[in-house]
């Protein structure tokens, strides 16, 4: 089986500030396009093997024509595009009628954005982020390795991973000062890793009840300069590094009846992973980090024949205070979600 397609995006930006008349955050009378062809083939060799392979070339192109030199401080633009083939492979075996083994190999690309590229405005405490117009593209590649099963009693599958990350864009210190604040810009100064497993499943306990699941946990470094010192380049955590996350929860759904329900309890372990950035950004992440939670939700709902629904959701049933490791807010309090849903 063949999959292949074409993507086009194109973004046009207006950005002012009524302090500065040449661009605001980012450049001015500014443009970003992307066109993606993609590719991928599926293939059986063997009744137990099968190979999916696939490519995506991409092509980035960012134009600003009302840019502020961060040293003269006058007008300029900036023009520039990026291209790249990227693919992947992956091979599944099939040990038996419910077991799967998979692995994988798939790189990854991203061209540098207009706030890259053009970015004008305040960063951390007494810092100021300064354009850059001449960076390269980050690189990614990952390696993947899993296992799933599924019979009458239930499934599980599990999923070890590996990416290697290659010119990431980090802010990075020019130890030059503008207007009292260090000045600091875009480089690829960020070369890291990370890596993660994940596991999830579900098991049947009757007819009508069944139990299920699933659990995450990712590490992962990069070089950065943490500091203004263009001396002081290290390797740390990532930015907002996600803790250990996951849920389980209970389901019902009787045979013969229109009504389902489930509980489940959503959970985080504290996320004190922190980088010096994540330290020092104390207005979303607490000192000390982002603390554990658990939260518990409720469902339940109706269908009306096969082509209607109606539910009734409700999330974190126990109001309690919580927050997203990075998000800057905690999240809702007992909250209520009617649906009517209906198919044609």
């Amino acid at each position: 089986r063949w999959t292949y397609g074409v993507e086009y995006y194109h973004d046009e930006v207006d950005s002012f500030s009524s302090s500065n008349t040449i661009q605001g955050p980012v450049g001015d009378d500014a443009s970003y396009d992307l066109l993606d062809l993609f590719a991928q083939r599926e293939m059986l060799l063997s009744s137990s093997f099968r190979l999916i392979a696939g490519a995506r070339f991409s092509r980035a192109a960012a134009e600003a024509n009302s840019v502020q030199d961060p040293v003269t401080e006058n007008k300029t633009s900036m023009e520039d595009d990026w291209n790249a083939l990227v693919g992947n492979l992956r091979l599944g075996y099939l040990a038996n009628d419910e077991t799967t083994w998979f692995m994988g190999l798939s790189q990854g690309f991203r061209a540098p954005n207009l706030s890259d590229l053009t970015r004008l405005d305040s960063a951390r405490t007494n810092e100021i982020e300064t354009p850059a117009p001449n960076l390269r593209p980050e690189h990614f590649f990952t390696s993947e390795l899993g296992f799933r099963k599924i019979d009458e009693a239930g499934s599980i599958e599990i999923s070890l991973f590996h990416t290697w990350i290659e010119d990431l864009i980090t802010r990075s210190p020019t130890n030059k000062i503008i207007a009292g604040e260090n000045e600091i810009t875009k480089s690829n100064s960020g070369d890291g890793w990370i890596a993660g497993i994940e596991l999830s499943g579900n098991a049947s306990l009757s007819d009508s009840y069944s139990l299920f699941g699933h659990i995450a946990w990712l590490q992962g470094e990069a070089y950065v300069y943490p500091t203004s010192n263009l001396s002081d380049h290290r390797s740390e955590y990532l930015d907002r590094l996600m803790p250990i996350m996951g849920e389980v929860g209970l389901a019902c759904e009787p045979a013969n009846s229109p009504w389902w329900g489930e509980l489940s309890g959503r959970f985080a372990s504290k996320a004190d992973k922190l980088s010096t950035r994540d330290a020092a950004d104390t207005s979303r992440i607490p000192s000390g980090g982002t603390p554990g939670y658990s939260v518990l939700d409720f469902k339940v709902g109706r269908a009306f024949g096969d082509s209607t629904d109606i539910s009734l959701y409700v999330e974190n049933l126990l109001d309690d205070d919580y927050r997203i490791h990075g998000s800057g807010t905690n999240e809702a309090g007992r909250n209520f979600i009617l649906s009517l849903e209906h198919l044609f």
